[in-house]
């Protein structure tokens, strides 16, 4: 399934200075960037602790001989496994859709400030109206 990033109304955008527009796409974005730190920080604690449950296989496990002990470490690292991998992937999709939607934003609204400056420059009116909405097409 494909998503629309075009959005009928994008709302008004704070142009008062770069770091108020940055901070008015975040606040419009707020679920995802939340999301993926969520997700950053399951990935980034699924690194650090791998060497440590390794370690803790080998010494419970082998060193012991103890092999429910070691069955039981294995699971953990493969746990450990998957949920890292997961992780990983979701990071990578929210990441792509952070960088994605506010540059697709921003370059409506560039688009949409063209439209409206473009005949107070020339003196002539536009032939073309533009709006978000009317440049998807139907499937």
């Amino acid at each position: 399934m494909v998503r629309s990033f075009a959005d009928a109304d994008p709302g008004t955008p704070d142009t008062r200075g770069a770091w108020r527009y940055l901070w008015w796409m975040a606040v419009r974005h707020w679920p995802v960037l939340a999301l993926d730190s969520f997700f950053n920080m399951m990935w980034s604690a699924g690194l650090a602790l791998s060497p440590a449950v390794i370690g803790e296989a080998v010494n419970s496990g082998l060193v012991a001989k103890d092999q429910t002990a070691l069955i039981g470490w294995g699971l953990a690292v493969l746990g450990l496994g998957i949920v890292t991998a997961l992780s990983a992937l979701a990071v990578e999709r929210l990441e792509l859709r952070v960088k994605v939607e506010p540059g697709y934003r921003t370059m409506q609204f560039v688009t949409c400030r063209t439209c409206e400056l473009v005949p107070r420059s020339t003196g002539r009116s536009p032939q073309v109206t533009w709006s978000p909405s009317a440049s998807r097409t139907s499937a």
